[in-house]
């Protein structure tokens, strides 16, 4: 029992620590969750007159499919190519009809809303893909047209293929270069971490902006913060599921301890009255010796007694022999004197065989009652015995139970203090959880204040933009106004005239005749001139703070970088130590060791392994054989669990490519750090099972039932 409730303790200790922190996690996976579909609904990628459209509430919204990239759906891998590929074409309004979309920018002018871009479905044409185009698609290193690397429903298939039908995906920049100079640069290949090589010779790239704040990646984040809110609410279940268990178990326990003391109280009672039993036989024993003892005494008296009266008879009947003899000679007188002596003497002879039979007749009755009490004393003898046997019995009955009863005591005794240190340490963790909701409550309100600070400074960004592009169309309508007096922005500048009055009132004269000449004019041009003046400099204004904005940004993304740079190189040189120390106990010897693409870059660059094995040079990873590469892939997730243990690590037949030896290299591996992390391995291969502390398989009894089964390793070796 006492190894039960120290398991059981255990067992809660461990329930309530990983349910604490598998509610942190949640915690923070929910606020994540949340704050991304916050972006999300809010439509954060869009410009204003996009969000404007797709939030209005006016009749023509119903024509309104969504943007572009609402209606496509991209895997994950290729997310970041196809984003790039399309551009500013992600956030354009896809119509049902051009009649539609007419509709809803006379709309925009009406209400000033902005201006974008529109494809009605009915005039949309796919592109027509020739046989050159799908050689280049099968191309090495090219992973296909982006048409057919993405997924959408038939009716906007066209517009995939308006969009996305000349365009190809390469692996690098490097395939991408050679199929386009193989084809002449004929199309545009864009790779898997969004380097673009245009048609016609051009090229694009740099580096992209976070996967939150990219339209796909977000897409894609939201979708696996869904799949791992489910993963720790089943999680949480199982751990609910888990605690019931071990209160029931522990209240099964303390029913059995109940039985356990009625047991003791009923061996007590028992053993009390065979104690009595016991005293009644001996006090019954000893008046039945006292009355054999008696009877013997009376027995041997009676002897005695029979004895002298048998001499005494013999004597008088020697004495009437003698007196028969001397009566042969005695007269008559004598002989009547003899006569009256012979019958006196027969009269006692008689009486005294009387007696005599009377003593025999009485020592044959304490004969009887002697064996009598003989038996009855073997009897009492053996019913002592057999007291005394069963008196042994329930001693060693009442020992056993006192000893258990007195282990019990103490046992109990160690669970109450057990049971109250338990109780001290669920008021502290009650405590310390109040505290931690209302620490949570606390960092949920300023996570709500950074979501909505942050919420508010992308709207304010998204504003500006907006502004931004307002401004450019404003610009550019005034250049274009520039362009009908076939002007441009210098050559207007260069158009003021300096001088004295007199020189310019002639030229104004001369200008005022040909200006004549010409024809009329507009009178109010002057004053459409300062007002342009004038706008431009707010504009001037407004971009000059927009690029105050832009440069604090930018210093936060610098020293968020620096962080993470620091923190990763850290990390890295960490993983990498105990990488090298795991990979000469996993292969006995060798050398292995971690790699940094980029040393300047570390957050776009790459990580590569290479071994060293004995009796080998060394090589990286992909020119090792399977078993190799399974080694070396396992050596680097302990590294990892080393450096940062988490609760449990689950794998799937990492043993599958490995021999027995490894098998057992790899067992012991796991059994040492099993202390600190909880490994769930699914395997078929023996060795890894003889490690395990747990098997748990499934098997179907029955058509269409599987049944889970569980076995603890140790209870059998136990029971062995």
């Amino acid at each position: 029992i006492r190894v039960q409730l120290d398991l059981l303790e255990r067992e809660a200790e461990k329930n309530n620590r990983d349910r604490n922190h598998g509610e942190a996690i949640l915690l923070q996976t929910v606020a994540r969750r949340k704050y991304l579909e916050k972006m999300d609904q809010e439509y954060a990628s869009f410009s204003n007159t996009v969000k404007t459209i797709l939030q209005s509430r006016e009749t023509w919204r119903q024509h309104v499919m969504g943007p572009v990239g609402e209606l496509i759906q991209v895997p994950s891998e290729y997310a970041a190519a196809i984003e790039v590929a399309l551009g500013g074409s992600l956030s354009y309004v896809v119509t049902d009809t051009s009649e539609s979309a007419g509709q809803i920018i006379r709309w925009l002018q009406s209400h000033r809303a902005g201006r974008t871009t529109f494809y009605p479905l009915d005039a949309i044409r796919g592109k027509i893909r020739d046989e050159e185009e799908s050689r280049a698609a099968s191309e090495k290193g090219i992973c296909g047209i982006a048409e057919d690397l993405v997924s959408c429903s038939t009716e906007y298939r066209p517009l995939c293929s308006y969009l996305l039908g000349r365009v190809l995906v390469a692996e690098t920049l490097e395939d991408a270069l050679a199929a386009a100079r193989r084809f002449r640069y004929r199309y545009r290949f864009v790779t898997l971490d969004g380097q673009v090589v245009n048609a016609g010779g051009s090229m694009t790239g740099g580096s992209l902006r976070k996967k939150e704040n990219t339209f796909f990646g977000r897409k894609q984040e939201i979708q696996n913060l869904l799949e791992e809110e489910k993963r720790l609410q089943s999680a949480a279940e199982k751990l609910g599921e888990k605690d019931s268990r071990s209160r029931e178990n522990l209240k099964k326990l303390t029913e059995k301890l109940s039985v356990c003391r009625r047991e003791g109280q009923d061996c007590r009672m028992k053993r009390a009255s065979l104690q009595g039993q016991y005293e009644g036989a001996e006090r019954a024993l000893a008046a039945k010796q006292d009355q054999y003892r008696r009877i013997r005494e009376e027995e041997d008296e009676l002897v005695k007694r029979r004895d002298r009266f048998q001499h005494l008879a013999e004597t008088a009947e020697q004495s009437i022999r003698d007196m028969v003899q001397e009566g042969v000679s005695l007269d008559g007188q004598s002989f009547q004197i003899w006569d009256e002596r012979c019958r006196s003497a027969d009269q006692e002879v008689v009486e005294l065989k009387i007696r005599l039979t009377r003593e025999e007749s009485q020592m044959d009755f304490c004969q009887t009652a002697a064996r009598e009490a003989e038996e009855t004393e073997t009897a009492q003898t053996q019913l002592i015995k057999t007291l005394e046997e069963r008196m042994k019995e329930a001693g060693t009955e009442s020992e056993r139970v006192q000893t258990r009863m007195a282990e019990m005591k103490a046992q109990f005794v160690r669970e109450e203090e057990k049971w109250n240190s338990l109780s001290l340490k669920e008021q502290a963790i009650r405590g310390e959880s109040d505290q931690f909701l209302s620490e949570r409550q606390k960092v949920e309100k300023d996570w709500r204040q950074m979501q909505d600070a942050s919420a508010a400074r992308q709207k304010q960004i998204a504003d500006r933009e907006g502004r931004i592009t307002a401004f450019k169309d404003q610009i550019a309508r005034e250049l274009e106004r520039l362009n009908e007096w076939h002007m441009d922005e210098h050559e207007a500048e260069s158009c003021r005239m300096e001088g004295s009055i007199s020189e310019i009132q002639s030229y104004l004269s001369d200008t005022e005749g040909k200006i004549a000449d010409l024809g009329s004019v507009n009178p109010n041009g002057e004053e459409e001139y300062q007002e342009v003046l004038k706008r431009r400099d707010f504009y001037q204004t407004q971009i000059e703070d927009l690029m105050q904005a832009r440069k604090g940004l930018e210093a936060v993304i610098r020293e968020i970088d620096a962080t993470m740079d620091q923190q990763f190189r850290t990390a890295f040189q960490a993983v990498d130590q105990e990488f090298r120390r795991i990979v000469q106990i996993m292969f006995q010897g060798g050398q292995g060791k971690l790699i940094l693409t980029d040393e300047k870059d570390v957050l776009q660059g790459g990580v590569e392994i290479f071994l060293q094995l004995p009796g080998k040079r060394q090589q990286p990873l992909t020119l090792l054989s399977g078993g190799e590469r399974a080694l070396a892939v396992i050596a680097l997730l302990i590294a990892f669990l080393a450096c940062r243990p988490a609760p449990f690590c689950f794998v799937d037949e990492i043993d599958a490519a490995l021999d027995d030896a490894n098998v057992e290299r790899l067992s012991r591996m796991i059994a040492e750090y099993k202390k600190k992390t909880q490994f769930i391995v699914i395997s078929h291969r023996k060795k890894t099972m003889e490690a395990a502390d747990t098997l748990q398989g499934v098997t179907m009894g029955e058509k269409g039932v599987s049944s889970l089964i569980t076995v603890r390793v140790e209870d059998y070796i136990k029971e062995a």
